[in-house]
């Protein structure tokens, strides 16, 4: 399948469905509402590393917090082209490739997840220390614009059973 490109539109429950369209999106992804992804980087040694993540969709873009110290963070300074495979929160085996850019942005403009609004239970407390460490300087935000992507398919492990 051909990637396609960005149509910049931002996501919201009102056009889910174009932007399923123009961009092969299937998770219904709606701005604000996080997503299971994993974040795959370039190292300084050339060797590719993912990361399970947390990302929240936002304006057509996807936003993540990290610690200003961490080798991702070090990584994304150094190359900022990165890879994102959302996983579909009904079948972890299915998923959306994305290919695009990150940098940093305000961490002031990021607005953390509802409890309850995304496909895992993250209790208040943990939103608040994110908060804490956000407006401390120890914790970053990072968002990736997109450039291309591919539409969701299933993957079955290779030890899988038929």
């Amino acid at each position: 399948m051909v990637a396609q490109r960005n149509s910049a539109l931002p996501i919201t429950e009102e056009n889910v469905e174009e932007n399923q369209m123009t961009l092969g999106y299937t998770g219904g992804w709606v701005d604000g509402r996080p997503v299971s992804m994993f974040l795959f980087v370039k190292r300084p040694d050339d060797t590719v590393i993912g990361y399970p993540m947390t990302g929240v969709p936002r304006d057509g873009a996807i936003e993540f917090t990290t610690y200003r110290k961490a080798a991702k963070a070090r990584y994304l300074g150094a190359d900022d082209r990165v890879c994102v495979v959302i996983v579909e929160d009904d079948d972890p085996a299915s998923g959306i490739a994305l290919w695009g850019r990150c940098h940093r942005i305000d961490s002031g403009a990021f607005i953390p997840a509802r409890p309850g609004a995304g496909p895992t239970a993250v209790p208040d407390r943990v939103i608040d220390t994110v908060r804490e460490r956000l407006d401390s300087g120890k914790r970053v935000v990072f968002r990736i614009e997109v450039d291309a992507s591919r539409p969701s398919r299933r993957v079955a492990a290779a030890n899988a059973e038929a």
